[in-house]
């Protein structure tokens, strides 16, 4: 079987495993994203146009009196969900939070991509989807099970994939980053930490974590850190996350 059809054929199975439920919640968090994207007017504004049907504060000594157009939240942010490949995560349930999470963004105009990071005999960086997929490429994310495998060399993840986050020009940009163990070697926690407590926030970008299971102490690392015990939970808390991060 060609590699392809391999990968399409393993998302097509965990899609249909994924409950109707999480489908559900994924949906209203892109009704949120979408419905905070499309506001009118921001009214009882200090500057901007005047909003007629206020004017009658004016006189009440209330300078509220202006309207402002509400910001599109969504054409201008470019969200990266950076995820751990190592041996240790589970493959399956993994790739169905995965496939959840990526159905949040269709029709929001958000532009995001999905990667993949694993260690071993030496460091993997895979992308899962990218920005200018198609929506009807989304079986792409079935290629996690093929990237799965090796160590948590998270001091080597974190850096390459916020340098591709940081390529990204006038925009917000906001890396969501899971893991499910430690760095490879303790004495990179520093140093992961000040990535992103003090390189990354004055590249423009925005770290959310992740932790998944007990021995994940991602927290350290990540200031903003959600947690999930179990990977049952993982599809959750990343929605959790997501809706954290963008509203």
């Amino acid at each position: 079987m060609s590699y392809r059809r391999s990968v399409k054929k393993y998302f097509a199975n965990q899609k249909a495993l994924i409950p109707a439920g999480d489908f559900t919640k994924a949906g209203r968090l892109r009704s949120m994203l979408i419905a905070d994207s499309s506001r009118g007017a921001l009214r009882n504004q200090e500057s901007g146009r005047v909003d007629r049907g206020r004017l009658a504060n004016l006189v009440a000594g209330d300078p509220r009196v202006f309207k402002r157009k509400h910001p599109r939240q969504d054409t201008n942010t470019f969200v990266q969900i950076c995820v751990d490949a190592s041996g240790s995560m589970d493959t399956d349930l993994t790739t169905r939070s995965l496939i959840v999470l990526d159905s949040v963004f269709r029709g929001t105009q958000i532009k995001h991509e999905i990667l993949a990071w694993s260690g071993g005999s030496g460091f993997r960086l895979s992308q899962l989807r990218s920005p200018s997929d198609p929506p009807s490429k989304d079986w792409t994310i079935g290629a996690y099970a093929i990237a799965h495998g090796g160590g948590t060399p998270t001091a080597g993840a974190l850096p390459m994939c916020a340098s591709r986050l940081i390529e990204q020009r006038d925009c917000r940009k906001v890396m969501i980053f899971v893991s499910d163990g430690d760095p490879n070697f303790d004495q990179e926690v520093p140093e992961c930490r000040k990535i992103v407590t003090e390189v990354l926030p004055k590249c423009g970008v925005e770290v959310f974590g992740i932790s998944i299971g007990k021995k994940s102490k991602l927290e350290r690392i990540i200031p903003l850190c959600g947690h999930a015990k179990t990977f049952e939970e993982f599809t959750d808390v990343l929605l959790d996350t997501a809706k954290r991060a963008l509203l």
